[in-house]
């Protein structure tokens, strides 16, 4: 038997726990297929987690790009799976790239 679900601001609306925020970057020179990949990874682990975990817990996952600004620029979420809460990123995936490092634009926005 399980046990109630939590409430509270890291709670999905199926009162789940979400157990941590993975952002996945993308930038220009990313393997988009491997965005895509990361995202079907976490999900199936994701939907073990509800199966399995007491109380059910999910994993969120978002996807992060640099959007041009006036100010300079910023970080954008351009893809989440729990957009209705505000974001507590755990873990940061950068995807590979086709692009060997060498020949790589330099991506220091991200690290700011």
């Amino acid at each position: 038997m399980m046990s109630p679900t939590a409430t509270g601001p890291h709670v999905d609306e199926t009162g789940a726990r979400v157990v941590g925020e993975v952002g996945l970057l993308e930038y220009a020179e990313c393997q988009v297929s491997g965005i895509h990949g990361l995202r079907d990874i976490f999900r199936v682990a994701s939907e073990f987690a509800v199966a399995s975990a007491d109380p059910p817990s999910v994993i969120r996952v978002s996807t992060w790009a640099v959007s041009a600004t006036d100010d300079g620029p910023v970080m954008v979420c351009t893809s989440d799976t729990h957009p209705e809460l505000a974001h507590r990123l755990s873990h940061v995936v950068i995807p590979p790239s086709l692009v060997v490092p060498e020949l790589m634009a330099s991506a220091g926005e991200f690290t700011d």
